[in-house]
């Protein structure tokens, strides 16, 4: 079975490889947050400073960066998409194979599964935060763990580039924030959890530290949106409601992951499959992450401030998992194997049952990606193809066809022909009347 495994992961990467990379002709995929980031970006670039928006100002930020040089284009955008995704898989492969009892196969499985998911192939067009934040958040947990492995003038090095990739990560997306008790834990967490079972004072002096950080973390995000969208959500219901409706949005969100299938594209009497599904997986989850409780690392530490977050966050989403959608099967995985063992399934049926669930996640995925790819591939039928039909009417007047002047999103408008080489000769076309 090992002899053809192995061949049959390496066709699978380079398939994935090449799926991946037809993406790049793609045009200019936009969506509300792709118009309001790209939108700060213009306004940066152009001199007027970044408005006061929701989102933090690290996406937009690269966007300038790259326009600086002539890459912001959809090529560009995407391109780096995909280099942070590919940044953040090689790097969860290095820390399963050092932090986890996991084989190279099954690390490298599990990366092949997540760059099968339709959550990262749907997002890997966009030009929003979710891939470039995967890519950093991964290598911040890579220079923690590799913090952790080492020692002296090494382990400063690491945490050093950690602390920094961890600022980028927090100007990328609010939720870095998780990452900075993964970092704490990569500085001191083993020398502290030592303390703490020989009731020591220096343990005392851990918890005084570890107070204070979190005072100046609440502080730090108190004043940001997101913190004011939470307390807004919040009123008017009890936290018992809002924990029990985010608690099944979660459980939803999970089982879209492991069915790898967004609900709303399968008939409506087959949805109560999805949160039961999540269910399932974040029961192997959590017995994943308690198999690891005596060798409690960065990793970890990530993965549970993370998961917390997303527990209060009163909102819907499964690009919300993106970020961790490698560890999480990793661990749902880890879980899967205690079931296995404490049960005693003989080894042909839990061969069956991994080799099954790995072609029909992957063949989902497949159909996922080509159907990315005949978007990305469309020509003048974009329009049509792409989206919800509410910038419809903005492509095809991008794309100098008929339309309805009435339903064209200006703003739109003007974003893609300035990140759309294509678009942009198409837009010269127009006069300076029509697009302001």
């Amino acid at each position: 079975m090992g002899a053809v495994f192995r061949p049959a992961l390496i066709l699978l990467a380079a398939c994935l490889l090449l799926s991946y990379s037809l993406q790049v002709v793609t045009p200019l995929r936009l969506n509300g947050d792709a118009i309001a980031l790209l939108g700060m970006a213009v306004s940066a670039s152009d001199g007027q400073g970044f408005p006061n928006t929701r989102f933090p100002i690290g996406y937009p930020v690269l966007v300038v960066g790259l326009e600086k040089f002539g890459l912001a284009t959809s090529t560009g955008l995407v391109a780096v998409n995909l280099l942070a995704m590919a940044a953040a898989l090689a790097g969860y492969y290095w820390i399963f194979g050092r932090r986890l009892p996991l084989s190279q196969r099954a690390a490298a499985t599990i990366c092949i599964l997540s760059a099968g998911s339709w959550v990262l192939i749907k997002y890997a067009t966009l030009p929003i935060t979710d891939l470039v934040f995967f890519g950093v958040s991964a290598m911040v947990v890579v220079l923690a763990t590799f913090a952790e492995l080492s020692s002296g003038p090494k382990k400063i090095v690491a945490l050093s580039g950690a602390a920094v990739l961890c600022m980028v990560a927090i100007s990328v997306r609010t939720i870095g924030i998780a990452l900075v008790p993964a970092l704490l834990w990569a500085a001191a967490g083993r020398e502290f959890a030592v303390a703490l079972r020989r009731r020591t004072v220096l343990a005392g002096w851990g918890m005084v530290v570890a107070v204070v950080v979190l005072s100046i973390g609440y502080y730090g995000i108190a004043g940001t949106r997101y913190f004011h969208q939470l307390i807004s959500a919040a009123h008017g219901q009890s936290a018992g409601a809002m924990l029990a409706q985010n608690v099944g949005w979660r459980l939803q969100e999970l089982g879209e992951i492991v069915m790898n299938a967004p609900a709303a594209r399968v008939p409506s009497s087959l949805r109560v499959a999805f949160p039961l599904a999540g269910a399932m997986a974040l029961l192997l989850y959590l017995i994943g992450l308690w198999s690891r409780r005596r060798s409690i690392g960065s990793l970890e530490v990530f993965l549970i401030g993370y998961s917390a977050i997303l527990l209060v966050w009163p909102y819907y989403g499964t690009r919300f998992w993106l970020p961790v959608i490698p560890p999480f099967l990793a661990f749902a995985w880890l879980g899967s194997r205690e079931i296995i063992a404490k049960i005693r399934l003989p080894r042909t049926a839990t061969t069956a049952i991994f080799v099954a669930f790995f072609v029909v996640f992957l063949l989902l995925g497949a159909t996922a990606l080509v159907y990315s790819t005949r978007i990305s591939l469309a020509g003048k039928e974009f329009p049509e193809r792409y989206g919800n039909g509410t910038l419809t009417e903005t492509y095809r007047a991008a794309l100098s066809q008929a339309h309805d002047p009435k339903r064209v999103d200006q703003r739109a408008l003007r974003l893609l022909e300035r990140y759309d080489v294509r678009l942009s000769r198409k837009g010269e076309q127009r006069s300076h009347r029509d697009l302001y």
